[in-house]
């Protein structure tokens, strides 16, 4: 066996090491040069739109219900904007939805907090304000339980379709949408997207041709939007918004969301508000601990979807269609209401407070939000319509003044009557 002399060591052995190591730099050289130009370079697109359709629907096919519960900030929160600071808990089952909204402006100008509930079970909406202790029923479905503007599903583009929106060349925020819109193009050559091959598909306005959107997909990790464009101003040649997905999670096989993003407004001058950019940041609760608040599928009910049933006692509940209300539950104005009743009953006054009886709402209640109609009232609340207010603190004052006047005026009548004896 020949030795090399200096090393002592089988000059075959020392041969092949310094090939081992030639190539290993050789390979290291090669991949760094294939990053390098991987922004640079285009390769053809992989998949069809049909196909990324398909494969669209196979991933998301199986979800049968989702909560998420994150944060959507302002990076430079405006002085007068109350939902600077927003914190939402989302659920959603089909067309169903439940959304639970804590939001103020940014603390800088204002530390309070305030918070609204709003739900859809498939047939009637519910909306609550929890600091006024106010809720609506509405058989439409209020525009405050849209999971649209909602931040998560607009970076996810998980928004319910709207198929006429997208047939008319816009942007309805639903991926499957624009995948399936007669406007939608997919572009020839795919694009990279922070160091992933994405398959970029814009969405063309039919009445000018031009692109109303833009958006780049990675087919790779569940066909997540990693970054979204709308175009706007004079044959739509001004970005007006763009939205990205900064870091996402595989919450099942397949299945890829996002856990943190970000939503950049562009100016747009003259516009009140709107002439300043904007930035707000996109946080899913426990991501950086490596617990995302994302459930996928937890097997939640129909009936969680009723908001109306599980509002807290003393709440005033309002039916936008019939005008009746009531407050629920209510035992401690019960039992107030039934001692004044036989002081009451000869002036007809109606006593509001009385538990699970409902009244004819004032049609100059500011309450009364006339644009929403409805329909049916909560199951088990007996009606009987009066004309009364709602039940607020000004309405047992009220029916104190009336009794103290009961007894002036009693009083009155006393003392003329023992005058005339005299």
């Amino acid at each position: 066996m020949k030795y090399d002399r200096q090393s002592r060591r089988p000059a075959g052995s020392a041969v092949r090491a310094v090939g081992r190591q030639m190539i290993a730099t050789l390979t290291a050289i090669i991949a760094v040069s294939a990053a390098a130009g991987a922004s640079q370079s285009r390769e053809p697109a992989v998949l069809t739109k049909d196909e990324m359709l398909h494969g669209l629907r196979a991933a998301r096919s199986g979800i049968e219900d989702l909560t998420v519960s994150f944060s959507f900030n302002f990076v430079n929160p405006p002085a007068g904007n109350l939902h600077a600071r927003s914190h939402k808990t989302i659920s959603v089952k089909g067309e169903k939805t439940c959304l639970d909204h804590v939001y103020g402006a940014a603390r800088q100008y204002d530390d309070r907090s305030f918070q609204t509930q709003a739900a859809y079970n498939g047939k009637r909406s519910t909306f609550h304000s929890v600091d006024q202790r106010k809720a609506y029923v509405g058989i439409k479905r209020m525009h405050e339980t849209d999971t649209q503007g909602s931040g998560f599903f607009d970076i996810m583009l998980l928004n319910p379709p709207r198929p006429e929106v997208a047939a008319a060349g816009n942007a309805d925020q639903n991926l499957e949408s624009l995948l399936s819109a007669e406007h939608s193009r997919l572009r020839r050559d795919m694009e990279t997207v922070d160091g992933r091959a994405c398959h970029v598909v814009d969405m063309i306005d039919p009445r000018s041709g031009q692109r109303s959107m833009t958006v780049w997909i990675d087919c790779e990790r569940g066909f997540l939007p990693l970054r979204q464009l709308y175009y706007g101003g004079p044959e739509r040649a001004d970005i007006l918004m763009e939205l990205s997905i900064e870091k996402a999670v595989e919450v099942r096989e397949g299945l890829w969301m996002a856990v943190c993003g970000r939503k950049k407004t562009h100016p747009l001058p003259g516009v009140p508000q709107l002439d300043r950019p904007f930035e707000m940041v996109l946080e899913v609760d426990g991501w950086r601990e490596g617990k995302p608040a994302l459930a996928v599928n937890s097997g939640l009910s129909d009936e969680y979807f009723d908001l109306w049933k599980r509002l807290p006692l003393g709440t005033t509940l309002m039916d936008l269609d019939t005008e009746l209300y009531w407050t629920v539950g209510g035992e401690d104005f019960e039992g107030f209401a039934q001692s004044f009743e036989s002081v009451l009953a000869d002036q007809n006054l109606p006593v509001p407070e009385r538990a699970g009886a409902t009244h004819r709402a004032d049609a100059n209640d500011p309450a009364n939000l006339a644009e929403v109609d409805s329909h049916v009232i909560a199951e088990g609340a007996s009606a009987r319509p009066a004309n009364a207010r709602p039940p607020s603190g000004r309405s047992l004052t009220g029916l104190m003044a009336t009794l103290v006047g009961l007894l002036v005026i009693a009083s009155v009548g006393v003392v003329a009557i023992l005058t005339r004896r005299r």
